[in-house]
């Protein structure tokens, strides 16, 4: 019995050498020769007991990896390095139970990969770079992603992790900018630096409550909204960082009063619930409905004030439905808190009285019935608004203004105190204590001196009869006609006009302008009249020679 088992066990290790010996030259000896399509083109060793085959896919390649243990990055095995750039599928057999640091570093054009369930490990690294992977499901054994893991796996969108997980290592998904999809297992509790840096597609993503351990740039140039459980440590680890989160419950709490879902209204019934006193969730099975409820009118609005003619309105509208409620009021309803709506008023204002034109007080009429009033509460009515007498001149004292002389009159003015602008003006006679009288041949004489054109006669007051001039502090006098003739001034003005001017003769009712001439028949002919005594010149225009 002895015998036999000892050459057994010799025979044994006799196979083992060869086949040792056999892999060794297969590994070593990696020829690529042409292959029909889907059949092997290369082999070699990848590991101490795992080999890899790489088969045509069209223009790419596939690759299985069988054996048992660790899929090895070590370039001593690692013979792949001329197809790993073109291989677009992985495929690792059963047997395998891990991923080597580095295994997969450079396989840039690797679109999808297979893992067993046995893999417990993977290594640092061991997908780096691989930006054309879009999805992979880590196996249910492995617990711990390690540093660097998927960094710079740009195309990857969703990780599907295993519910042991412990600890996501250092950067071990910096650079997964189409990363949208992954669930962080309950259980786990490390989440080291980087882990997440860059993954600029992440919007949301759960912190499972046994998490106690974050680093402070975890999430650095990420934006995800951080989703955690009230009172949990990542909660707390939000708050103090400021980040953008979100807390929910992991078991709610139901509140002991109710809330009001939906409000009832005239037209619909309304809901109240209970809620979780946490995150606010309605809790199942606590809805209660609320009957409707009768119109809800805001407050009234005047739509018409009420006149001395027609009746006011107001309306209310329901906030609900919007159904109006209209009423109507007379001025005598007490709705209206404000004075005098009966009638609508307008002001008029007051007109102040001048020196010669009366002013009227203040009035206001109704625009509708056209009532006048002298007072804003409309108690008094008026025929006509209420006159005030013209105020009249308040004259300022006499004051000369042109000294008279014994040849020409002087002039004196007075101002109104009630207006500067109001001024009265009378010519002061001359210095003579008698008028002189000119004899008719004198007169004659003076006036056939035929004027030249520019000449200028000074005038010379010379009445028939000139009443003395009473002083001013004495009763005035009765009026007094006088007569008499003046010599005027005359200025020519052009070839064929004449302007006269002349001075005022106190009592004069009017003066009559006549021409003499020397042998013409123009002898004392009356060639204007002039009433009353306040102008004091006159202008003959279109003269024609021996005509006046």
């Amino acid at each position: 019995m002895k015998k036999i088992m000892r050459t057994r066990t010799g025979k044994k290790i006799r196979d083992l050498i060869f086949a040792m010996i056999i892999c060794f030259f297969t590994s070593v000896i990696v020829c690529p020769v042409a292959f029909a399509a889907g059949s092997v083109i290369a082999s070699g060793r990848c590991g101490e007991y795992s080999v890899w085959t790489v088969k045509e896919s069209g223009d790419s390649y596939e690759m299985t990896i069988s054996g048992s243990g660790e899929i090895s990055g070590n370039n001593i095995w690692s013979t792949w390095d001329h197809y790993k750039s073109s291989v677009k599928y992985v495929e690792i057999e059963s047997g395998l139970t891990a991923i080597g640091e580095k295994a997969f570093n450079g396989f840039t054009d690797m679109e999808e990969i297979r893992i067993p369930s046995g893999v417990e490990r993977i290594g640092s690294s061991a997908f780096l770079n691989c930006r054309s992977l879009t999805e992979i499901k880590v196996p249910e054994k492995v617990t711990e992603i390690k540093e660097n893991t998927f960094f710079g796996c740009s195309g990857l969108t969703t990780v599907s992790l295993p519910g042991g997980l412990l600890t996501i290592g250092k950067q071990s998904f910096k650079g997964c900018s189409s990363l949208n999809n992954i669930l962080l297992p309950d259980g786990l509790t490390k989440i080291d630096e980087y882990a997440f840096d860059s993954c600029s597609s992440l919007k949301e993503i759960l912190i499972p409550d046994t998490v106690d351990s974050i680093a402070i740039n975890a999430f650095y140039n990420c934006g995800a909204t951080l989703i955690v459980y009230y009172g949990s440590w990542a909660e707390a680890y939000a708050k103090n960082l400021s980040l953008n989160y979100k807390a929910i419950c992991k078991a709610h709490v139901q509140a002991d009063d109710y809330t009001i879902d939906k409000e009832p209204t005239c037209t619909e019934e309304g809901s109240k619930s209970k809620h979780c006193k946490n995150c606010s969730v309605l809790i199942e099975n606590t809805i209660t409905v609320i009957p409707k409820t009768n119109h809800k009118y805001g407050d009234w609005t005047v739509t018409k004030i009420p006149t001395c003619i027609e009746k006011g309105s107001r309306e209310r509208v329901c906030e609900y439905c919007s159904n109006k409620d209209t009423e109507f009021f007379d001025v005598n309803s007490s709705i209206m808190d404000v004075k005098n709506y009966g009638h609508v008023l307008v002001k008029t204002e007051k007109v102040d009285p001048t020196c010669t034109e009366p002013g009227t007080e203040a009035y206001w009429t109704c625009s509708a019935c056209k009532t006048l009033f002298s007072d804003q509460d409309a108690k008094t009515e008026i025929k006509e608004p209420v006159s005030i007498a013209a105020k009249g001149h308040s004259w300022s004292e006499w004051e000369t203004t042109k000294e008279p002389t014994e040849k020409t009159t002087g002039e004196k003015q007075r101002i109104c105190k009630n207006n500067a602008s109001h001024i009265e003006k009378e010519t002061i006679p001359v210095k003579k204590t008698e008028p002189e009288t000119t004899s008719e041949t004198e007169t004659e004489a003076e006036q056939k001196k035929e004027p030249t054109a520019g000449s200028e006669i000074e005038p010379e007051t010379k009445p028939e009869t000139e009443p003395e001039t009473e002083p001013e502090t004495k009763p005035a006098a009765p009026a007094q006609k006088v007569s008499g003739t003046l010599l005027a001034r005359m200025t020519a003005k052009g070839s064929k006009s004449l302007m006269l001017t002349w001075s005022k003769v106190k009592g004069a009712e009017g003066y009559d302008i006549f021409f003499t001439g020397c042998g013409t028949t123009l002898k004392d002919k009356v060639v204007k009249k002039m009433k009353g005594n306040e102008t004091f010149t006159w202008t003959k225009k279109k003269l024609v020679k021996g005509k006046a």
